[in-house]
């Protein structure tokens, strides 16, 4: 064999160990990467979980303030255990210190465009006495029927329902979680 094949078949030899290394490497840090995005994937899923547990345990046991709200403006409101509330400034709700979660569980904005066309036709057409009447009934026929929490959560995502405080179930996905959106 000549001096410069056995340098040519070295050197490929070479480059070939050294590409493997390399490309170990790679595999051995994507394999990483992967591992902790499952990682922390399964942590967010797990909290989700207890979350949307200790809201189906909690939410209709618990004190919510309901509020119908129209581009911005709360029309109506009540509080689910009877009492007569008046509406909380919107930066109030807002603000997750605030007392207003000391007094109730939940703060839930329903837009004015979720209520069903029939129902929103009668609510524009009642006197201010009886709209309570109808956003409570509403709220208790359709939105807590069936699953309250699946409700709200899909709603929420539609974004036809704002809720106050907000927990990590009504996040819907890794970059909500972690903050990035």
């Amino acid at each position: 064999m000549e001096p410069m094949t056995l340098v040519w078949v070295l050197l490929v030899f070479g480059l070939i160990i050294l590409l493997f290394k390399v490309l170990k490497k790679i595999v051995s840090v994507a394999f990483s990467i992967a591992g902790i995005i499952v990682v922390v994937y399964l942590v967010i899923i797990g909290l989700q979980y207890v979350d949307r547990n200790d809201l189906r345990d909690n939410l209709l046991s618990s004190n919510n303030l309901f509020i119908l709200e129209d581009s911005g403006n709360e029309l109506t409101g009540f509080a689910s255990d009877g009492s007569v509330v008046s509406l909380p400034d919107p930066k109030v709700i807002e603000d997750d210190d605030s007392d207003l979660y000391k007094k109730f569980y939940k703060v839930i904005l329903v837009k004015k465009d979720a209520l069903p066309e029939k129902i929103r036709l009668v609510y524009d057409s009642a006197d201010d006495n009886d709209k309570a009447a109808i956003f409570r009934s509403y709220v208790n026929n359709d939105l807590l029927q069936d699953d309250p929490v699946d409700n709200l959560i899909e709603q929420e995502k539609d974004g036809t329902v704002e809720v106050h405080k907000e927990s990590i179930a009504f996040k819907h996905s890794l970059r909500e979680v972690l903050g990035l959106e």
